[in-house]
């Protein structure tokens, strides 16, 4: 079975985006194996630091290296990458590139009208960049705004329009790894 890495760029104890990675987890484990990656442990990224890299990094870096794809599940702060994801994203462009070259979705959600849109844009930059270099389904990526309008208080999605994407979105990026995975052996 394809194993997916999720990645939630907030420490909020009542994230939304923690609540959609969860969502994810509970209701499409018939489709891949997903696992949520903790990163809220990671301190600030220091190349000072990379002799004796944080057992924390050290466990999600391994975490990350055995997956097949990643989703990103982040909230916008600013028009951008919350800090609590590019410093996770930091973290793993060093050393073994663990992300290099793997498959990627991006999905985020917000309380206001456009979503996450601009922190997409910032993060396809990067996931793009030298140092990762991923593999990008077409169209992937997946806005929830007015979040709070469409998940009740257990974390459940009840906008049947957003559950319908979410369900085709995941059977697309799953489809996109297992067509990468093929035709790489």
């Amino acid at each position: 079975m394809i194993s997916i890495g999720i990645l939630v760029g907030s420490l909020r104890k009542d994230s939304y985006n923690m609540k959609i990675a969860k969502y994810i987890v509970k209701n499409y484990s018939d489709k891949a194996d997903f696992e949520i990656i903790d990163i809220k442990d990671f301190p600030l990224f220091n190349e000072d630091l990379e002799d004796n890299v944080p057992e924390s990094v050290l466990y999600a870096r391994k975490q990350v290296k055995g997956k097949d794809g990643i989703i990103i599940v982040s909230p916008e702060y600013n028009h951008s990458i919350s800090g609590v994801m590019k410093n996770a994203l930091d973290w793993f462009s060093r050393d073994d590139y663990v992300m290099m070259k793997k498959p990627y979705l991006i999905m985020g959600a917000s309380d206001g009208s456009i979503g996450t849109a601009r922190m997409q844009g910032h993060l396809r930059q990067v996931l793009n960049s030298g140092a990762f270099q991923m593999y990008s389904v077409p169209y992937n990526e997946f806005i929830f705004a007015r979040i709070q309008d469409n998940m009740d208080e257990y974390g459940n999605i009840t906008n049947e329009g957003s559950i319908k994407r979410l369900n085709n979105k995941i059977d697309e990026f799953v489809q996109f790894i297992e067509t990468l995975r093929s035709n790489v052996k």
